[in-house]
C-alpha cells in the first residue's frame, strides 16, 4: 500500500471516529442538562441547543487560524493536537458540575478541536493530483455517514 493510501486510511478512520463520537452524545444531552440542574422544558431545550451549537460556531471562527498555524508548523502536528484535544475535552465533559462548565468545555472543544479543517488539508497533501477529488469525496462521505450514525446509535443507547 502506498504512503498516500495509508495516510488516507488513517485520516478517514480518525475523522469517522471523531464525527461519530461528536454526534453520539446528542440524544444524551437533554438528560445530562437535566442532571446538571436545569428543570424546565424550555430551559433544557435552550441549554441543549446552546451547548450543541457552541462548539461548531467557535470551530468555524477558529478554522482559518488553525489553518495558518498548520501552514507554519505542519498539518500532522495540528491533526495530532486536534485529536488529543477532542479526546481530553470529551472525557472532561463527563465531570461537568453545571451547564456553565459544560458550555465552557464545548466552547473549548470548538477552539482546540478543529480536526475537520486540518483533515481535508492533510489528506490532500500527499495524494496524487488525479486522486484528490475522490479522496476528499470519500473522506467527506465517511464523515457524514459517521455523523448520521452517531445520533442513531446514541438514541438506541439512550
Amino acid at each position: 500500500m502506498t504512503q498516500w493510501r495509508k495516510n488516507q486510511f488513517a485520516i478517514t478512520i480518525s475523522a469517522a471516529l471523531i464525527f461519530f463520537g461528536y454526534t453520539l452524545v446528542m440524544p444524551f444531552l437533554p438528560s445530562f442538562v437535566r442532571e446538571l440542574g436545569i428543570t424546565s422544558k424550555a430551559g433544557v431545550a435552550f441549554w441543549s441547543g446552546l451547548i450543541l451549537g457552541c462548539s461548531p460556531l467557535v470551530a468555524s471562527l477558529c478554522g482559518p487560524i488553525w489553518g495558518r498555524i498548520g501552514d507554519r508548523w505542519g498539518l500532522k502536528i495540528m491533526a495530532q493536537r486536534a485529536t488529543i484535544a477532542n479526546a481530553l475535552i470529551w472525557f472532561s465533559m463527563g465531570f461537568a458540575q453545571n451547564v456553565y462548565q459544560l458550555l465552557a468545555l464545548r466552547a473549548l472543544l470548538g477552539l482546540l478541536g478543529g480536526f475537520n479543517t486540518v483533515s481535508v488539508a492533510l489528506i490532500t497533501q500527499a495524494t496524487p493530483r488525479d486522486k484528490v477529488a475522490h479522496v476528499v469525496g470519500t473522506l467527506q462521505g465517511v464523515q457524514i455517514f459517521a455523523a448520521g450514525l452517531g445520533p442513531f446509535l446514541g438514541g438506541i443507547l439512550a
